[in-house]
């Protein structure tokens, strides 16, 4: 330890360029403000790459020279990777940082204060908002105990947060703006002691992943110290905690973090205990999440499954009658168990491909998912044997019939129901309001008009207090409400973090989201977690970036895999089917893509895919560097599920 190094920052980092780049402009505001009181030499900051392939590391090297790089050639996660750092570390006090933050800039200042009248206390959180300004209540939590636990995971916790008895996981009862001692800190910003460390020890690295926060917050109480909640100085943290929470894999990796801190610091007997429940857990939670997302997926294909097939029966029960069999008779069985159901999965299937079911409900996309839907039925019903044809004038005129009754169907539930799923015909007009200077705005304006979205830019209020044609800061909150503002974009250049993230808490009620602009970037932030990057403006929009074209391509993925035992009866090539059958399995999971950039190129400024099993240069690509990196942005930026088709079909 080097006492003229009051802090060192440490900053672990996996393929989020973005938005590391602006946690870094913050800490070297945040740095600025503290070296004027202690000194030039008073921080240092480390930041270990993961083996990151977004080009984090060339953008650190390019703008923060300053900062101590440590890039490794794999993913050692989040544990390995902060005790490499912290072993190099010379400060009195280490912060552990996420790279999805923005920090204030009295923030290191007033928390090293903190530490400095504190003797006792031996690590210290914040008081944590997401990128809506809303409070996380992860910034303060208890000790997971077997009956902490069993509240938290069985939604107890949820029911009744400011309970004393269950409510203890985040201490909802305890104020959140006054300073408490609590047990727990949040990985995402936790400052240590160097002597601390040097008692308990570093992270656990057998946490690969989750809990190693707990388990070193409990580590510090046991060997004497405190943790503190200090919320006089507050961060943004781009979480999305709703969101990956409701994941699989989240559920398994974090319950079992917690049955490793459990094994290590709890009884033989209650450790047996915890282990029992958290393997309940994981089964209850886990069932939960699949069944939520597939609810969420599934439920309006599902319906119009039945309502197709429903009217289908019905149109061949009259056809039959007034046309096949006028003197009586039916259809065989196999036209209601596989006719019918059958033409009604290909239309919803060639719906969905096209964006049929995406929010909010549009026509075009339904009416060209239903044209394709025919043609595909006509081609099928071709290929079948002499025994299962019944006529094509049964399937030609009841799959039109039937289709042509469910979007009447469609039309009349958007009419009556407009806030309903099949209400909208396009996307809400989003009203935007900016917080900057005339520079900014200039620089922003033409990001905001590549994005395809549809936005209705209302004007600028200045950041200074100069009053424009809106009026002035003083009156932001009239202004929104008046003008009906969606989202508010902040340039970061003209607004120091303090001003944004006090702005944010402040209209955090009015249901606003909000993005920033870092100075002489050419991208916005705004999502509120690191995996959704279609709520990013760039400066190079592409097809690829929108939230419903990836959906689109991802059922596209699924739609292949589904029908593969076909493709494979028809289709000639052995080496294709091998390769298909290879990686079906990583396909259908959302592991790997049937068509997306050339393998192993780097996807900087492209919306970020999956590793794909064929490139976009088809089975036979270029040798060039280049010429491989432009077809992956003109792949991005001209994405249609017909050029994967045809990728596909050269590929085989």
């Amino acid at each position: 330890m080097d006492p003229a190094v009051k802090l060192s920052v440490v900053i672990v980092n996996y393929n989020v360029r973005y938005f590391l780049e602006q946690c870094l402009k913050s800490v070297e505001q945040a740095g600025d403000a503290l070296r004027e009181k202690h000194g030039t030499n008073s921080l240092e900051v480390f930041v270990v790459d993961n083996h990151s392939v977004d080009d984090s590391m060339e953008m650190c090297q390019q703008l923060f020279p300053w900062v101590h790089r440590i890039e490794l050639n794999e993913n050692i996660g989040f544990s390995r990777g902060n005790n490499l750092a912290i072993r190099k570390a010379k400060g009195q006090y280490i912060l552990l940082l996420n790279p999805d933050t923005v920090v204030e800039r009295d923030t290191f200042i007033s928390t090293v204060e903190f530490m400095d009248l504190n003797a006792e206390c031996g690590g210290l959180g914040v008081r944590m908002v997401d990128g809506s300004g809303r409070f996380l209540p992860e910034s303060k939590r208890g000790l997971p105990t077997p009956a902490v636990a069993f509240y938290k995971m069985f939604g107890l916790a949820t029911i009744f947060p400011r309970s004393k008895r269950f409510g203890k996981y985040h201490l909802g009862y305890l104020p959140p703006d006054q300073i408490h001692e609590v047990d727990v800190l949040s990985g995402a910003f936790m400052m240590l002691r160097s002597t601390t460390l040097d008692k308990v020890g570093l992270l656990d690295e057998t946490f690969f992943m989750y809990g190693e926060d707990i388990d070193l917050s409990y580590r510090i109480q046991q060997g004497g110290w405190k943790n503190f909640y200090f919320p006089d100085t507050t961060i943004i943290h781009y979480k999305g905690e709703s969101t990956k929470k409701r994941s699989v894999n989240y559920v398994v990796v974090f319950y079992k973090a917690m049955v490793i801190f459990a094994e290590k610091h709890f009884s033989q007997g209650n450790a047996g205990v915890f282990r029992t429940l958290i393997h309940v857990a994981i089964v209850f939670r886990a069932s939960l999440a699949l069944v939520r997302r597939a609810v969420e997926w599934l439920w309006m294909p599902l319906i119009d499954v039945v309502a197709l097939t429903g009217l289908f029966l019905c149109f061949s029960r009259i056809w039959a009658r007034l046309v096949t069999y006028p003197k009586g008779g039916h259809y065989p069985d196999l036209v209601d168990f596989f006719i019918s159901p059958g033409i009604a999965l290909v239309f919803v299937l060639m719906i969905g491909l096209n964006g049929g079911y995406r929010k909010p409900f549009k026509w075009v996309p339904w009416i060209r998912g239903a044209a394709y839907g025919m043609g595909l039925v006509l081609l099928l019903y071709g290929l079948l044997p002499e025994s299962l044809r019944f006529g094509r004038s049964l399937v030609l005129l009841g799959a039109a019939t039937s289709m042509a009754g469910l979007t009447l169907l469609r039309g009349s539930l958007g009419r009556f129901f407009p806030k309903g799923p099949w209400g909208g015909t396009r996307p809400k007009m989003k009203h935007v309001l900016l917080i900057g200077s005339t520079k900014e705005e200039n620089r922003i304006l033409p990001l905001l008009s590549a994005s395809g979205q549809n936005i209705n830019y209302v004007g600028r209020i200045d950041a200074q207090g100069e009053v424009t044609q809106l009026g002035s800061l003083a009156d932001a909150e009239e202004i929104l409400e008046i003008k009906k503002i969606d989202e508010v974009i902040f340039c970061a250049a003209d607004l120091a973090a303090t001003s944004i993230i006090s702005n944010m808490t402040a209209w955090e009620s009015k249901n606003i989201e909000f993005k920033i602009a870092p100075p002489n970037s050419a991208f916005i932030i705004g999502s509120q977690s690191i995996h959704s990057p279609g709520e990013w403006y760039l400066e190079q929009i592409s097809t690829l970036a929108q939230p419903a074209v990836r959906r689109q391509k991802r059922m596209f993925d699924v739609a292949i895999c589904l029908i593969f035992p076909l493709l494979g009866l028809i289709l000639p090539g052995k080496l294709g089917k091998r390769k298909m059958l290879q990686h079906w399995a990583p396909v259908l999971v959302g592991r790997k893509t049937w068509v997306g950039y050339a393998p192993n190129e780097s996807q900087e400024g492209l919306p970020p895919l999956p590793p794909s099993v064929f490139g976009p240069g088809g089975p036979e690509q270029a040798a060039g560097a280049d010429y491989v990196k432009d077809l992956n942005i003109l792949y991005a930026r001209n994405y249609s599920v017909a050029y994967d088709w045809k990728v596909l079909m050269d590929s085989w």
